[in-house]
């Protein structure tokens, strides 16, 4: 999950050397992922996961190839824009599917915000070693094989997934009252726009924080360091994550996801202020204690007020808007960095935490139960 967008990069960049390409290729294919995950996460709700995943797979497979041959060769750029943009858009997004199965085996019970929890530090840890993976094997083995490597664990993991059927969700289950099919879409549900908006702006601050961390390395000398720094950022919402995920709460949920939004909003806000990098990286890991406390209650709360036949549908909504958020966020971000500097990337991360707070106060009671 965490290396398909590299590695396509490195690919592009590796082989042609143009960096507009490989740009143009990361940015369709997350607006094309962006419109194809809810369709099919949807699908899944309808007809099963692992009917939807399976033949996910075989295509995703067939457009990854696609690419490899279309960038190995030096077609014509726009084939490996369509190709790039087809295969990022075809691959499986197993986050929603673990999660729907969680809330499938424990809704209702305290056990759910540990299971998030672990999904949140699974999660931390594959975007914190997939580009040491990628760049190993671009760099070391041949331009292509971080591309292979990519499609061979996806298909492991849908494969491995999708034999494990006690846990997935009942397709009988997904049906309104009187046994018919619920048509439309989730969106209807405030709450779940709530949690969206909160998600887009979340998104843009984290790729904020990405791109000014690698600005700051770079304008104090540091530059091999803005990987680490990135690290510590993740390390702090892990370490946060085994402890909120242990703890038994009496708060509701929204309550939970308040005061986390605040630390997660208002953390970035001393980073435009750092002196040097050995401040940035306690700041920087301080910052991201809230992290999973987020996530954690947004999902759960996204569990709660989507109906159990809806869920995975519901929750892929959560993923595409962070990525969307993310998109937005890089591009804006890295505007405001290359014109004022990394203190500047700090300031737009911390004006998107304000954005996600506000639409979640003004949204508050849509999320009444939770």
């Amino acid at each position: 999950m965490g290396m398909l967008s590299i590695a396509q990069v490195m690919l592009i960049v590796w082989v042609t050397g143009r960096y507009a390409t490989a740009g143009v290729v990361a940015a369709s294919g997350a607006v094309l992922f962006a419109i194809v995950t809810p369709r099919i996460a949807r699908l899944a709700d309808r007809f099963g996961q692992a009917a939807v995943l399976r033949p996910l797979a075989v295509v995703f497979a067939v457009t990854s190839a696609a690419f490899m041959a279309a960038a190995v060769t030096h077609a014509p750029t726009l084939a490996v824009i369509v190709t790039g943009a087809v295969s990022r858009a075809t691959m499986p997004a197993l986050g929603p599917m673990v999660r729907s199965r969680w809330s499938e085996l424990l809704s209702g019970t305290d056990a759910l915000d540990s299971a998030f929890s672990l999904e949140g530090i699974a999660d931390e840890v594959i975007f914190i070693a997939a580009p040491v993976l990628v760049v190993a094997l671009v760099t070391g083995v041949h331009p292509v094989s971080g591309m292979l490597a990519t499609l061979l664990l996806s298909i492991a993991g849908v494969a491995g997934l999708t034999r494990h059927r006690s846990s997935e969700p009942a397709v009988s289950a997904q049906r309104g009252s009187g046994g018919a099919r619920r048509s439309g879409t989730v969106l209807v549900n405030p709450g779940l726009r709530v949690l969206i908006g909160v998600q887009v702006c979340l998104g843009a601050l984290f790729a904020a924080v990405d791109i000014a961390t690698i600005a700051f390395a770079q304008e104090h000398g540091a530059r091999a360091l803005a990987g680490p720094l990135l690290g510590l950022y993740g390390l702090g919402s892990a370490i946060a994550g085994v402890w909120y995920g242990a703890h038994h709460w009496r708060v509701s949920q929204r309550a939970r996801l308040r005061a986390a939004l605040v630390a997660t909003g208002f953390g970035v806000a001393p980073l435009a202020f750092m002196p040097g990098v050995a401040a940035l990286a306690a700041g920087i890991f301080v910052a991201g204690l809230g992290i999973s406390a987020t996530l954690v209650s947004s999902y759960s709360i996204a569990e709660r007020v989507v109906a159990a036949g809806r869920r995975t549908e519901g929750m892929s909504w959560l993923t595409t808007a962070a990525s969307t958020g993310t998109a937005l966020g890089s591009a804006l971000a890295g505007r405001l960095v290359d014109a004022h500097g990394a203190a500047a990337g700090y300031v737009f991360a911390l004006a998107a935490g304000v954005a996600a707070i506000a639409i979640l106060v003004i949204g508050y009671r849509d999320l009444a139960g939770s």
